[in-house]
C-alpha cells in the first residue's frame, strides 16, 4: 500500500533490483492529482498497478508468499481489466465522438463570425 520501507527492513539491493519502484499511495495520489502530474489516461495507471505486483514478484523468489500472492493478484487484475476494457474504450470513444461535435461547433461559429466581419466591414 506505501512505498517499500528499504531502510527499515534491511533491503539493501532494492533499488538494484527494482528499477522503478511503485505502491498504492502513489496510484491513489496520481490519480487525484489536479496540478496535470497525474495519469494522462487509464493505461497509465493500469501499468503502474501492473508494476506493482511486478516489482514484488521480481524482488521476491518465486516461491516465496509475496511473490505467489503478487502473481495472484496480478492475474485477478488482469481479469477485471479484460472486462472493464471495452467499457472504458466504450466511453472514450463517446468522449471522443462528443469532443469532435464540439470542434465542429466551434469551427461553424468561427466561420459566422469571421463572415459577419466581412459584412460589417
Amino acid at each position: 500500500m506505501q512505498p517499500v520501507d528499504v531502510e527499515g527492513l534491511g533491503l539493501h539491493d532494492y533499488y538494484q533490483v527494482v528499477d522503478k519502484p511503485m505502491d498504492f499511495s502513489t496510484i491513489k495520489n496520481q490519480m487525484e492529482a489536479r496540478d496535470g502530474t497525474g495519469y494522462k489516461n487509464v493505461r497509465e495507471m493500469c501499468a503502474d498497478v501492473r508494476l506493482v505486483f511486478k516489482n514484488a514478484m521480481k524482488y521476491n523468489d518465486a516461491k516465496s508468499d509475496v511473490h505467489v500472492m503478487a502473481k495472484t493478484l496480478l492475474g485477478k487484475f488482469q481479469e477485471k481489466w479484460l472486462v472493464l476494457l471495452p467499457k472504458v474504450t466504450e466511453e472514450i470513444d463517446k468522449l471522443d465522438m462528443h469532443l469532435e461535435e464540439l470542434r465542429e461547433t466551434i469551427v461553424r461559429k468561427c466561420r459566422f463570425v469571421q463572415e459577419l466581419a466581412v459584412v460589417c466591414g
